[in-house]
């Protein structure tokens, strides 16, 4: 084999391993196709369920579905579901979810339908109105373990029907709580958090306060707040650019690859009438060769360098936190 056909022969074996490289990049993808398959088939098992009035169970796999794939099919039964085992709210939230969702990807009948079951539960949704008197510097309040946002301070929301608990704190004050019912549809329920008390701190007197010893052990350092806000999108925004490019490299190293080839078959076919003109395209041939094994490599560790952004860039961990009519709804995912 002569040097052209060797460079020629390591350019097509790098090539061919970084193809499998490139199929590697691309399982994010295959990952999504399979959540999608997954809440599929958790969406079929939930419609069972309300067909044999199993409800619970129903919404069970219909939110389990919709943490892997929010269709418009997924959203409007968890909504009919949440309905009928009286989460008003949840329903009311989860129908206009729906609506936009079916609108977004033109299906005007679901849309429509969300549409309509949302304004039929507006007058039986139970409403909570938390209304804070003098809240303190850096208050938090919340209903249950969720934390509620300033702007649903002081306005009526709606909640799923039940017990509701609402808690206040803030630095230096002492922490309130309180539980009230929240049963009665159509109707606002008031729960007003006072001023919460400072705490008074006792201080030592003078004799008390002990010296501070060369061995004492040092203070605990402050934590530091998790940046929670879209993790990652950055990185993965890199790894596609730097992936693509790698991709394009490779696919630019195959066409230059089978240029070399065909210049290399015509410096074969020549070297019988034309030995000198032979040797040139032979020597070009291999240059060509070197051209596309280059390209190879560098599109090889884009494409690595692309690989490793995406797997090891921070994901979120999103938690998913509203009686009528028992209107059977379109079975479509």
């Amino acid at each position: 084999m002569s040097i052209s056909e060797r460079r020629l022969a390591t350019a097509r074996a790098l090539s061919a391993a970084i193809a499998c490289a490139a199929f590697a990049f691309a399982a994010p993808v295959r990952a999504q196709s399979q959540d999608e398959a997954a809440a599929r088939t958790l969406f079929n098992q939930g419609r069972q369920l309300v067909k044999t009035g199993h409800y619970e169970e129903a919404c069970g796999k219909f939110e389990a579905a919709r943490a892997l794939f929010r269709s418009p099919g997924v959203l409007l039964n968890l909504a009919d579901c949440h309905e009928r085992i009286g989460k008003t709210a949840s329903a009311w939230t989860e129908f206009g979810d729906a609506a936009d969702s079916a609108a977004s990807a033109g299906r005007t009948r679901d849309a429509d339908e969300a549409r309509k079951r949302q304004t039929a539960l507006e007058p039986a949704l139970c409403m909570l109105e938390v209304r804070v008197d003098a809240a303190a510097a850096d208050e938090v309040v919340k209903r249950g373990v969720a934390p509620l946002d300033h702007s649903a301070w002081n306005v009526p929301i709606p909640v799923d029907p039940g017990p509701q608990t609402i808690t206040a704190e803030a630095p230096g004050r002492r922490p309130w709580s309180a539980s009230v019912d929240v049963s009665e549809n159509g109707k606002t329920v008031t729960v007003r958090v006072p001023a919460l008390d400072e705490v008074v701190v006792a201080q030592a007197r003078p004799a008390e306060v002990a010296a501070p010893s060369g061995n004492a052990a040092p203070l605990p350092e402050a934590p530091v707040a998790d940046d929670k806000a879209n993790p990652g999108h950055g990185q993965r925004t890199v790894a596609w650019v730097v992936g693509g490019a790698g991709l394009a490299a490779m696919a630019a190293a195959g066409v230059v690859s089978i240029l070399a080839r065909s210049q290399f078959d015509t410096a074969e076919n020549e070297r019988a009438s034309n030995g000198p003109q032979a040797a040139a395209d032979s020597h070009q041939a291999g240059n060509v060769a070197d051209i596309a094994t280059a390209l190879v490599i560098g599109g090889g560790a884009l494409t690595a360098t692309g690989l490793v952004l995406w797997l090891s860039a921070p994901r979120a961990h999103v938690a998913v936190g509203l009686n009528g009519p028992a209107v059977v709804v379109a079975g479509t995912f």
